[in-house]
This record gives structure tokens, C-alpha cells and sequence, in this order.
């Protein structure tokens, strides 16, 4: 059951972001409302594409101060500790993805306007 609510919020993740590229930005912010309790459960990576698509709603909205600051805590947050390791020639962030970093944040409201 955990595995199927995973792929369900990960298909309503994927849906938000291409209504947002697709200039459907209502959409968008309906669809992340939806995921707003799903957050922590995602992988790390879709947690920092949603991060930013919200903030790229604020900017949107006219909130450029309020995305601007969670765009930049976001780079701030990844930015000390991505490195290459020199033995394996991967790249890790320091992006930390546990509880939601959008709600503990502050950054932002949710979209059910």
C-alpha cells in the first residue's frame, strides 16, 4: 500500500511540473495543495524540484521577495557540501531531505485560494 500512495504522489509531483511548463500555473498550485502532506515521502530530488517549483509560483505571483529568499535558501542549502568525490566521480549535495524543508522552512503558503 506504501509503495502505490509513493508512485500516486510521485505521478501528482510529475503532473504539477509539467502543468507549470506547460503555463497551466493554476494547475500547478492545485496539484502541489494535493501533495502537501506526501512531501516528506518523496525521494530527496523530486522534494527540491517541488521546493523550487513553488518558489517559481511566487515569483510568478508577484512575491518576488518571498521566492527569491526560498530560492536562496534552497542554494544555500545544497551549495557548502556538494563536492566530486575523487574516487568515484560522483556528485552529492548536502540538500537535506527529511522533514519537508518547504514547511519547516516557512517559505511560502500552500495554494488552496
Amino acid at each position: 500500500m506504501a509503495e502505490a500512495q509513493r508512485h500516486a504522489d510521485e505521478l501528482l509531483a510529475l503532473r504539477a511540473r509539467l502543468a507549470f511548463h506547460s503555463g497551466h500555473t493554476d494547475e500547478a498550485r492545485a496539484l502541489l495543495d494535493q501533495l502537501a502532506g506526501a512531501h516528506d515521502h518523496l525521494a530527496c530530488q523530486e522534494q527540491i524540484r517541488l521546493d523550487v517549483l513553488r518558489n517559481q509560483l511566487l515569483l510568478l505571483d508577484g512575491k518576488q521577495d518571498e521566492g527569491m529568499r526560498g530560492l536562496r535558501a534552497l542554494a544555500e542549502q545544497a551549495q557548502p557540501s556538494a563536492a566530486m568525490t575523487a574516487s568515484s566521480g560522483t556528485a552529492r549535495t548536502g540538500y537535506r531531505c527529511g522533514p519537508s524543508f518547504w514547511r519547516a522552512g516557512g517559505y511560502g503558503p500552500t495554494y488552496n485560494s
